[in-house]
């Protein structure tokens, strides 16, 4: 990506003076900064492109799940950076929940902030250590022996329920198996046809099919990851198969047998994102 088109949204004027002035300077990025886009609802904006939109969710009405529809319609591609100083747990709560692919305090080091937008540019999740291990103490329960957690995804085994930071998650019982499958491997990659004798009952030679599993997978990442376009959740492995990870932590390496593997995913086309840790 040669330039990055950057879409500033910060009502507080001496914030956005500092916000404009440390990003004019970066040569690859393109900045527009326009404190009340997506602010008033009666209005309707210019069309306008960006690649990553950077919020002052501090000083933005970010508990209006309007807003956050404005975003989504407005700005589809966009992928969101929030500041905040994280102490207010509603606004950690609701930013969160909208999938963020970066989180930072407002005065974190210029460095720092152009570093985790040129990563947001490219779908990589980043965020300040301390603010998500704040959000995790403030907004989750501590799991119990029956639950699993991958970041903000709880997986509630004997209650066959889902979660993602606090809001529920409907998954038909055959959506709950496959990922409660995958969430008890911790981190351990399972191939297509473990899935298929294990889940299904029916291992390829026995009438299970490859396309059976894709399908599947597909329809739990459009209800449990933020933006389907770059899982963070559910990754697959190329040529092998998928696993689960915590988006929050830094990224580490799946756990892969050591023999080749038995089937090829040649429709798999994403690849996991790679996951910063600042």
């Amino acid at each position: 990506m040669d330039c990055i088109t950057l879409l500033l949204i910060e009502p507080d004027s001496p914030r956005r003076t500092h916000f404009e002035h440390i990003l004019a300077r970066e040569t690859r990025l393109l900045l527009n900064s326009k404190p009340d886009f997506l602010l008033n609802g009666h209005d309707a904006p210019e069309a306008l492109s960006c690649n990553v939109l950077l919020l002052d969710a501090d000083r933005t009405p970010v508990l209006d799940v309007h807003l956050w529809a404005r975003i989504h319609v407005l700005l589809p591609a966009a992928h969101i950076v929030a500041l905040t100083e994280g102490t207010n747990d509603r606004i950690l709560e609701a930013v969160l929940a909208a999938g963020l692919t970066g989180l930072f305090r407002p005065d974190c080091e210029q460095a720092v902030l152009v570093h985790a937008i040129h990563q947001a540019a490219q779908g990589i999740i980043s965020f300040d250590r301390s603010l998500i291990e704040h959000a995790k103490k403030v907004l989750l329960d501590p799991p119990t022996d029956a639950q699993i957690r991958f970041g903000g995804l709880t997986i509630d085994l004997p209650l066959q329920e889902v979660t993602r930071w606090g809001q529920h998650i409907h998954l038909t019982p055959l959506e709950f198996a496959v990922l409660a499958y995958l969430a008890r491997q911790q981190g351990r990659t399972v191939s297509l046809p473990e899935l298929l004798s294990s889940v299904w009952l029916a291992p390829p030679d026995n009438g299970g099919t490859l396309a059976q599993v894709h399908n599947c997978i597909k329809r739990i990442r459009q209800k449990i990851e933020p933006d389907i376009r770059h899982p963070r959740y559910l990754i697959s492995e190329r040529g092998w198969g998928y696993w689960l990870q915590d988006p929050t932590l830094p990224q580490h390496a799946s756990s892969l047998p050591s023999s080749d593997p038995p089937h090829a995913l040649p429709f798999e086309t994403d690849a996991a994102p790679k996951l910063i840790d600042n």
